[in-house]
């Protein structure tokens, strides 16, 4: 890295931290190199914990994004698996260790409603309180993934197949409790309540690309 003069690295892996032992065997060997270099990466909150994200800080991680996506509790039983509590938990982590968090939340997912939205704009509070930074975007159904291949099943309109607008950027579809009006509507509700800016800042997220907007912690 040293003979390209590298200066930062980030690893392009939604769940980084998966395998711990190799997460481990990569930090031995951030140490052993002669030129430090600064990296950052993204994982799963529940694929963390405070030891962890330390020995990360120690061998040169400066920032961490976890896929939230939903501030609700009902949400996230129905498409992540997480739990709010384990958020807070990751957040709180890497803040103390001097690691920048950052929280990543895509609207709409299948079965939000005007209220499980309320609840994850609240939720970014609390976690912008935490000192994390925020991201949202639109959530956007590639081909190949399974809101695209399941679209009727799950009650979602796909709204066009100019794949320019496929860019987490653009509301590309609806279900069958938010138009799109009022998805759009909605984000600029959350950030313009957050005082979040427009970002072209690339996110690595399967379902989604870019955020709509993104807002520092407090």
């Amino acid at each position: 890295m040293a003979s390209h003069q590298v200066e930062r690295v980030f690893f392009t892996d939604d769940i980084f931290t998966l395998d711990r032992r190799w997460v481990c065997e990569l930090l031995d060997a951030l140490h052993g190199m002669k030129h430090r270099v600064s990296w950052g990466c993204a994982t799963r909150v529940d694929l963390v914990d405070a030891t962890l994200v330390r020995e990360m800080a120690g061998a040169g991680c400066t920032g961490i994004q976890f896929g939230v996506e939903s501030g609700s509790q009902r949400i996230l039983d129905s498409v992540k698996g997480i739990d709010k509590e384990q958020v807070v938990a990751a957040v709180r982590a890497a803040v103390q260790a001097g690691v920048d968090a950052v929280c990543s939340f895509m609207i709409p997912l299948p079965e939000d409603t005007h209220e499980t939205l309320a609840e994850s704009l609240e939720f970014m509070r609390t976690l912008r309180a935490e000192g994390a930074r925020i991201y949202l975007s639109y959530t956007c159904p590639f081909p190949g993934t399974h809101f695209y291949a399941c679209a009727e099943e799950l009650g979602l309109t796909i709204l066009t197949d100019d794949w320019s607008e496929f860019d987490a950027k653009h509301v590309v579809m609806q279900t069958r409790h938010l138009d799109a009006a009022e998805i759009e509507a909605t984000a600029e509700r959350m950030a313009e309540e957050l005082c979040m800016r427009k970002s072209s800042m690339p996110r690595n997220r399967a379902e989604s690309g870019r955020p709509v907007a993104a807002g520092a912690p407090n």
